[in-house]
C-alpha cells in the first residue's frame, strides 16, 4: 500500500510530516517493512495497512522537555508546554490518526491558511523557516507591503510533523561566546531520503547514533560536513554488518537560526551526500577508514587555531573540486599539531587513522586513502 505526502514548498515541514506519518504507520505495522522515499513531487511511503495504531509507544511521546527542545526552540517556556500537550492529544487520538492515514492514500494539497481557524496551528520557525515572517501581499496602493500574516496548518498535520522532527532530526544549539551567554545558534539537520528510500524502523536509530556523538561547531558548514561523515560511518558499519534494513540518503536538509532573546532564521538548504556516497559505494572498507580519518580532523578542528583545517575539509566534502582539494591540502600540510591536543580529541586511540609525523608535527594520511580521494577529484 502507498501513502503520499505532496510537497507544498514548505520543505522542512513537508519532510517532517513525511517522517512523522511514516513513523505512525510503522508503529501499527509491527514487524512489516515501511519505507520512505523521495519521488520528486512527493514523498512516498510504501507499507502494508497498519494492524493497529499505537503511535504513542513507538514514537516516544512523553513529557520529557529535553526531547522537545529542538522542536519548539523558538517558543517561550509556557508555549512549549501548551504545544506539547496538543501534540500528545492529537497523536494519541486513534480516530484522528486513522482519518489522516486514509487521506494520504491519495495525493492532495495540504491546506495552508493565512487566517487563524478552529483546529489550525501556527507554522513556527522550528517547523518551517520560510514561515517565520509569514506571507506578504501588496496593499491597495501597491507601493508597499504588509509585514506579513502568520501561516496556519491543520492541527493533525502540525502534530505529526512535530513528532517527525523530534524522532528523526538532530537539533543542535550552541553559544558563540565563551561564557555561553548568547547569542545562540540553532541548527536542525534531517536526512533527506533518495529514490530508493530509507527503512523507517531503523531511521530513528541511525539519527540517534549520529546525534549521540560529538559534532564540530566551528561553523554551520563544518557541523553539516561532520554530521554527514558520521552518518556515512554508521551506514557503512550497518551495511558491512549484514543489516537487512539498508537505508540510502541523498542529502542533509538543514535549517539554521540565531538569536539572543528571540531567534531569527539564518538560512536553510541541502548539504550534498553524493561525493560521500560514491566513495562508500566504490570501496566500503577504504571509505570507512577515510571517513574515520575525517572524523578525527573535525574533532581537532574545534580547538583554537585549528578551525581553518575543519572549514577547508568541510568545503571540500561539500564541493569536491581541484580548487577545494588544493586548499584543504595546503592547510593540512601547514598545520602543526600538538600531540596532546590531537589525541585528546580522538575518541578511541586504538582506532585512530591519522598519525603525527614526529619531525614535521604534521598529520599524515595512509597512502591508500589519498589514492581513493583523488579518484573523485579532477586534478587536470
Amino acid at each position: 500500500m502507498h501513502y503520499f505526502v505532496l510537497k507544498s514548498g514548505t520543505e522542512l515541514f513537508d519532510l517532517s510530516l513525511a517522517y512523522g506519518l511514516a513513523g505512525v504507520i510503522q508503529a501499527g505495522a509491527e514487524d512489516m517493512d515501511v519505507r520512505l522515499s523521495d519521488q520528486g513531487s512527493h514523498y512516498l511511503i510504501s507499507a502494508p495497512p497498519p494492524k493497529k495504531l499505537n503511535a504513542m509507544s513507538f514514537l516516544g511521546i512523553s513529557t520529557d522537555a529535553e526531547m522537545w527542545k529542538g522542536v519548539f526552540f523558538s517558543e517561550p517556556p509556557k508555549s512549549k508546554e501548551i504545544a506539547l500537550g496538543k501534540v500528545q492529544a492529537v497523536v494519541s487520538n486513534k480516530q484522528i490518526m486513522l482519518e489522516l492515514l486514509n487521506r494520504h492514500t491519495e495525493p492532495f494539497i495540504i491546506p495552508i491558511s493565512r487566517s487563524k481557524s478552529k483546529n489550525y496551528e501556527t507554522l513556527t520557525l522550528a517547523l518551517e523557516p520560510r514561515a517565520f515572517k509569514g506571507t506578504r501581499f501588496p496593499v491597495r496602493a501597491k507601493t508597499s507591503y504588509t509585514e506579513g500574516s502568520q501561516i496556519y496548518v491543520p492541527q493533525e498535520f502540525w502534530a505529526v510533523a512535530a513528532v517527525g522532527l523530534m524522532r528523526f532530526a538532530q537539533n543542535l544549539t550552541w553559544s558563540e561566546s565563551k561564557k555561553r551567554t548568547g547569542p545562540w545558534k540553532h541548527l536542525t539537520i534531517i536526512p533527506l531520503p533518495d529514490t530508493k528510500g530509507v527503512d523507517v524502523s531503523n531511521a530513528g536509530d541511525i539519527a540517534s547514533s549520529v546525534a549521540s556523538d560529538f559534532t564540530n561547531r566551528a561553523s554551520v558548514n563544518t557541523c553539516l560536513a561532520h554530521n554527514a561523515v558520521r552518518l556515512l560511518i554508521v551506514l557503512i558499519q550497518r551495511k558491512t554488518g549484514q543489516d537487512p534494513f539498508v537505508s540510502s540518503f541523498a542529502s542533509l536538509f538543514f535549517s539554521s537560526a540565531k538569536g539572543a532573546r528571540k531567534y531569527k532564521p539564518l538560512g536553510s538548504g541541502c548539504f550534498p551526500l553524493e561525493f560521500l556516497n560514491n566513495v562508500a559505494d566504490a570501496n566500503p572498507k577504504i571509505a570507512l577508514e577515510l571517513f574515520k580519518a575525517w572524523d578525527e580532523v573535525f574533532r581537532v578542528g574545534t580547538l583554537v587555531d585549528y578551525e581553518p583545517l575543519a572549514m577547508a575539509l568541510a568545503d571540500f566534502i561539500a564541493r569536491p573540486s581541484f580548487e577545494t582539494y588544493e586548499r584543504y591540502v595546503r592547510i593540512h600540510l601547514s598545520t602543526k599539531v600538538e600531540e596532546k591536543k590531537w589525541w585528546g580529541r580522538v575518541k578511541d586511540l586504538s582506532e585512530r587513522v591519522l598519525w603525527l609525523n614526529p619531525k614535521t608535527k604534521g598529520l599524515t594520511y595512509p597512502q591508500s586513502l589519498i589514492e581513493e580521494v583523488t579518484r573523485y577529484v579532477n586534478l587536470n
